[in-house]
């Protein structure tokens, strides 16, 4: 499951599209929180033996990588910092999501 999404999500996000200006606050930004926050709650799930700090390490990598292979292509995509900032702000969330479900399973 973990491999189909990000296979989808890299060829969404690296397929050709139409030029749209980039926006701090653009509806993107919402695709994008998102898209890492199910990325990060997969993994997790995927690959227990890891620690959590892992997980979003290698997220952000990832994400960082899809930004630079945007600024390189030329098929209408464009790099932004905003986007980038988005998918760290979903891998926060899952972090906050993972460790607050974590500390309720611990409870007696």
């Amino acid at each position: 499951m973990l491999l189909t999404l990000l296979f989808l999500i890299t060829n969404l996000a690296l397929a050709p599209g139409l030029a749209t200006p980039a926006s701090l606050f653009g509806p993107d930004k919402l695709q994008h929180a998102l898209a890492f926050l199910v990325l990060i709650l997969v993994a997790r799930i995927s690959i227990v033996s890891w620690p959590i700090w892992v997980h979003a390490l290698w997220l952000a990598a990832y994400g960082a990588a899809i930004e630079f292979l945007q600024a390189m292509g030329d098929g209408g995509r464009t790099a932004s910092l905003a986007d980038f900032l988005a998918d760290l702000i979903g891998i926060l969330l899952g972090v906050l999501a993972i460790l607050f479900v974590r500390g309720v399973a611990k409870r007696p």
